[in-house]
């Protein structure tokens, strides 16, 4: 990967729906070369997919939690499983510390956050959980 590339990647990390006229007139480089350069790193697995950005004051209306959770460590691979097959999981994350693994979770209500919580505390292997209500996002750097 070289500057182009590199530069490429931050604008389609900031509209992955810009159109490669546009993006070649930023980057300073022919249509045919960006479109190679997009298909290479396709290929080499830089770039797996594109994706959508909700407007902020729609997700301003969803209910957002991290959840701190800790575990049996001879279950870690069904626990990971069963969260992900649970609606309303965004990430889980695994870390340091107290505790093991860090869930993101959205919902449409204060109801759903609270079943998918209690969900959660009755997987097989989880040893104890911790919420953290998301009350506004400051900003995001994706």
């Amino acid at each position: 990967m070289d500057e182009i590339d590199r530069r490429m990647i931050a604008l389609l990390q900031k509209n992955a729906r810009e159109s490669l006229a546009e993006l070649s007139r930023q980057l300073g480089v022919s249509r045919s070369t960006l479109k190679d350069r997009l298909k290479r790193l396709e290929q080499k697995g830089i770039i797996e997919g594109y994706s959508l950005t909700l407007n902020r004051e729609f997700k301003g209306r969803r209910i957002r939690a991290h959840i701190m959770i800790t575990i049996e460590p001879s279950r870690y691979s069904a626990i990971v499983g069963e969260l992900e097959a649970m609606p309303g999981f965004q990430s889980l994350y695994a870390v340091s510390g107290e505790y093991d693994l860090i869930g993101i979770l959205e919902t449409d209500s204060n109801e759903e956050m609270d079943c998918l919580i209690d969900g959660i505390g009755s997987v097989s292997g989880v040893q104890a959980t911790r919420s953290f209500i998301v009350f506004s996002t400051k900003f995001e750097k994706f």
